[in-house]
């Protein structure tokens, strides 16, 4: 009984090897690399050109808007910091005139 099944594995053994021979592929055997594959090869690494062309325009631009935002959000923030500066003396300015003007209304306490 033993050597039936070592036959049997043998045998199977021994066909696996032969479909596994005709799956691999050999290299010798196979077609040179056709010319339409080279087209797309060549057409992929000109995209791949492109788009990092592309990518730096992109990035240029954006530095530049990003450039003159920050220009026009530090002149605005100068401006009210100089506007509210000025409002702030001149409300001082009032205050004061309104107190000389109107102190003998107000006597202080002593």
């Amino acid at each position: 009984m033993s050597k039936i099944i070592l036959f049997i594995f043998a045998l199977l053994s021994a066909t696996s090897v032969e479909n596994h021979k005709d799956s691999t592929i050999n290299i010798t055997t196979t077609p040179s690399v056709d010319i339409e594959t080279v087209y797309k090869l060549k057409e992929f690494e000109e995209l791949k050109i492109e788009n990092k062309i592309m990518k730096e325009f992109h990035e240029k631009i954006l530095d530049t808007v990003y450039w003159s935002l920050g220009s026009v959000f530090g002149i605005l923030a100068l401006l009210l910091g100089f506007g509210w500066w000025s409002n702030f003396k001149l409300h001082e300015k009032d205050k004061k005139v309104f107190l000389m003007k109107y102190q003998h209304l107000f006597p202080r306490e002593k």
